[in-house]
């Protein structure tokens, strides 16, 4: 089977920390296809339209094509028609060589369906969250957009929630749900001897502004986490570090927001973390915190339980199927402060009373999350749709 991936989600050597996830998975899926990814990117100056490369032992088509960066999802859609016909000129015929196209995204569904149409192909998208949930209904209805369902064999979900929410939006779509995982011998969940005095908690979701999901820079969270912070702030026998990575956690205007406190000391401004950074940060960690207002499945949730974190999420998107609150974790209103500030402040006084959470959540990441599962369901999958 012949396999062709198409998506803007994929690592590259001037941006190695970006989607890891779908490199993973790529990887994996080569032990039973021949895959090649086509990595739409922007183009700018002295980038050329095409680049043939290898990305670790991963057959890479890079393809920059014109783009005006906007918040608009009328230019937006305009440019993924434009998109086509680039595509359509520049890949169709060796698009044709391929069995089957995958859309990692339903952001680019729209563009794959349309080729996939053009090449006589089937087309499988696959529905992380954001794309679904905030993007691709804001453009879809200009130029036809709509029409990527039409061309579209199946789409994979990566949690419960998110399916539910497909067929919501679109009933007759045929769906399944498949865990991505994490990849549980760089995770452990071998827990030492607590010797610190203080209760680590990581938050990792960054500050990026996301002006189209009308959530600003505080889409994961990361807003209303500041406001917890400083209600804690008040509280001087907490003995806790926050260590806050992600898009714009070392901005200046964040060090200023630090300054500030009373206790600044509790703050540690991580930055952009590589993915080989990740597993140690998890060791040093007690408690991971997902505060986000809207989510998919998220990777660190994940990641955090299979290292023996004690996890503390929001009630949106997949984070209540990774635990159960109050079992093997705890989950809590997405923006709500107060409940925030009075459950952290708990944890941090009484941690001892959560390790059994821990255990429960580590059984669980072996049973549900293991990463080496996903690229088999994904073969399966687009086996039965060549049938």
């Amino acid at each position: 089977m012949k396999i062709a991936i198409l998506t803007g989600g994929f690592p590259s050597p001037d941006n190695p920390a970006k989607s890891i996830f779908n490199l993973r998975a790529v990887k994996g899926l080569q032990n039973y296809a021949s895959v090649c990814v086509y990595h739409y990117r922007f183009w700018k100056p002295g980038r050329s339209f095409i680049h043939r490369y290898t990305y670790e032992r991963v057959n890479i088509v890079a393809v920059s094509l014109p783009i005006i960066p906007s918040g608009s999802p009328f230019v937006n859609a305009f440019f993924d028609k434009v998109w086509m016909w680039f595509s359509k000129i520049l890949l169709k015929e060796e698009l044709k060589n391929y069995d089957i196209f995958y859309s990692i995204g339903l952001s680019s569904a729209p563009l794959v369906a349309y080729l996939a149409k053009k090449c006589q192909k089937k087309h499988i998208s696959q529905t992380i969250g954001s794309d679904l949930l905030v993007y691709l209904p804001k453009k879809e209805k200009y130029f036809g957009l709509w029409k990527w369902t039409q061309n579209t064999n199946e789409v994979l979900c990566n949690s419960l929630s998110l399916q539910k929410v497909l067929k919501q939006k679109y009933p007759k779509m045929k769906s399944r749900v498949a865990y991505r995982g994490t990849d549980l011998s760089k995770f452990s969940s071998t827990r030492k001897e607590k010797i610190h005095e203080k209760i680590n908690m990581l938050f990792l979701g960054g500050f990026s502004n996301r002006s189209g999901s009308n959530m600003g820079s505080n889409l994961k969270g990361g807003e209303t986490l500041k406001e917890v912070i400083q209600l804690l702030d008040e509280h001087e026998n907490l003995d806790v570090v926050f260590r806050i990575g992600g898009p714009e956690s070392t901005s200046s205007s964040f060090y200023s927001w630090r300054e500030k406190l009373k206790y600044p000391e509790r703050a540690e401004l991580l930055g952009t973390l590589k993915p080989d950074e990740i597993p140690g940060l998890m060791q040093k960690s007690d408690v991971v915190l997902i505060p986000s207002l809207s989510e998919g499945l998220p990777n660190v949730g994940v990641e955090a339980i299979t290292s023996g974190c004690l996890l503390v999420g929001s009630n949106v998107g997949g984070i209540p199927e990774i635990i159960t609150n109050n079992v093997s974790g705890l989950i809590l209103e997405a923006g709500n402060v107060q409940q925030w500030k009075t459950t952290l402040e708990d944890v941090i006084l009484n941690f001892d009373k959560y390790q059994f959470m821990i255990e429960l959540s580590i059984a669980r990441s072996k049973e549900e999350f293991n990463a080496n599962n996903y690229p088999k369901k994904l073969y399966e999958m687009f086996q039965e749709n060549l049938i």
